[in-house]
């Protein structure tokens, strides 16, 4: 089963990310309705859940989802929304997602500001989130395994803090899928934690591999 099969037998998202049409970005309404859905199951946030900082996180709420093409990091252009999944896969592209939440109580540590580990629990959801977006266009399964989440925490958040976070992605194209994530206090657009995820896929490379003839050919 595809991607794309397999996403739109998820359960629709629940509040706060009931309502795709407030979700702003490039991607088409279904799109974003699939967005909400993936997040919210990655999130765990479904009746029952006993997922592993469920509680801390049901109320983070998917902003922005948006694709972009990229030409070295530089003049972004967002994708137009109409583009197949074969020709999306034939370009440099960057997802990247939006997310926010207040700091509760349940999110701080015992010196009253932002658990470190509640930071990295985040920073997992977002930067997969951008992944995952970007597998709504191109067609390809971007989860896996985490290899490596390199945290560097900038300032502490205290109770009440409105939290934004902005996940990118960086690399799809090879044996590891790597993203990144700033989170800002929202009031004060001050940095209070960032991110880079490496990811070794579950799928495999979609392209085909070399028959011995045309391998020898392409080591001449």
């Amino acid at each position: 089963m595809d991607f794309l099969s397999k996403v739109r037998r998820l359960p629709a998202a629940p509040h706060p990310n009931d309502d795709p049409a407030s979700i702003k970005g490039n991607l088409p309404l279904e799109k974003r309705q699939l967005s909400a859905n993936i997040f919210a199951w990655h999130i765990g946030n479904f009746p029952g859940s006993r997922v592993f900082g469920h509680t801390e996180v049901e109320d983070l709420r998917l902003a922005e989802a948006d694709v972009r093409n990229t030409s070295m990091g530089e003049n972004l252009e967002l994708l137009e929304d109409t583009i197949s999944p074969e020709d999306a896969r034939q370009l440099s592209l960057q997802g990247r997602t939006v997310c926010e939440i207040t700091v509760t109580e349940q999110m701080l540590n015992v010196h009253r500001t932002l658990a470190g580990s509640c930071s990295a629990h985040l920073v997992d959801i977002g930067t997969f989130s951008s992944l995952l977006t970007l597998s709504l266009v191109t067609g390809v399964d971007y989860t896996g395994v985490s290899a490596s989440l390199n945290m560097t925490y900038h300032a502490p958040a205290t109770l009440g803090t409105e939290l934004r976070m902005v996940s990118t992605s960086i690399s799809t194209s090879g044996r590891i899928t790597a993203a990144r994530a700033e989170v800002y206090d929202k009031r004060t657009s001050k940095l209070l934690v960032s991110a880079v995820h490496t990811i070794a896929p579950f799928q495999t490379s979609r392209k085909q591999k070399l028959t011995h003839k045309e391998s020898s050919k392409a080591r001449l």
